[in-house]
């Protein structure tokens, strides 16, 4: 009796053994997928993800101006310096107008990146920007002359300009086709996105202009 007792302890023992064993391997191979999947959404989720994100928060950028889609009305100024500007010099031109002021503080981080634009496109016949400030002269006049910008600044103390062009908020930057037609217009600053769709939208008018 008692051998049968300890030959049927042994294959307990056997199939306990077996199947933590089986149970083990199933853990395994469980951990294995669920590590595969995870790694192949995340691979997804890189390669594809951020540019369609990147392409709506392009979209979203793109304010829906009443000035877009008509054509860019004439307007005339006075540089910091006290030079008269007419905006005749942009006609056959595709334009930048940026319109901001000295008490904005997007307006003052977005600064940067249209002196980039500005060094990037002076020798570019064909393209031509232009900034409009408004605000104090003294405070605009110092922060040009305290980073070196280069790029022309209008004043607009009176807000003669940005009243043409129905400015509400700041800051705004508009681009006009070659042909006078103010295409895309831009609310705010957003670091890099703002940038990389002012050069598509350049890239496209300028593929268009050559055709």
């Amino acid at each position: 009796m008692s051998k049968k007792i300890w030959i049927v302890f042994v294959v307990c023992v056997f199939i306990a053994s077996a199947y933590n064993s089986f149970a083990a391997e199933v853990e395994t191979v469980s951990d294995e997928l669920e590590s595969a999947v995870k790694t192949d959404v995340k691979i997804q989720t890189e390669n594809i993800l951020p540019v369609e994100r990147k392409d709506l928060e392009i979209e979203k950028l793109k304010k829906k101006h009443l000035m877009v889609g008509q054509i860019c009305p004439d307007f005339t100024g006075m540089y910091l310096g006290g030079e008269d500007y007419d905006s005749i010099v942009l006609k056959d031109k595709i334009a930048i107008i940026s319109f901001w002021t000295e008490w904005c503080p997007s307006c003052i981080k977005e600064l940067p990146m249209l002196e980039d634009l500005f060094r990037d496109l002076k020798n570019d016949e064909n393209v031509a920007l232009i900034t409009i400030a408004g605000g104090r002269k003294e405070l605009i006049a110092n922060i040009v002359k305290e980073k070196s910008y280069t790029f022309p600044v209008l004043f607009d103390g009176n807000k003669k300009i940005a009243n043409i062009f129905k400015i509400d908020r700041l800051p705004q930057i508009f681009i006009v086709d070659a042909k006078g037609m103010i295409v895309s217009g831009y609310l705010g600053y957003h670091q890099d996105i703002e940038e990389k769709a002012i050069y598509d939208d350049l890239n496209k008018l300028k593929a268009n202009k050559s055709e």
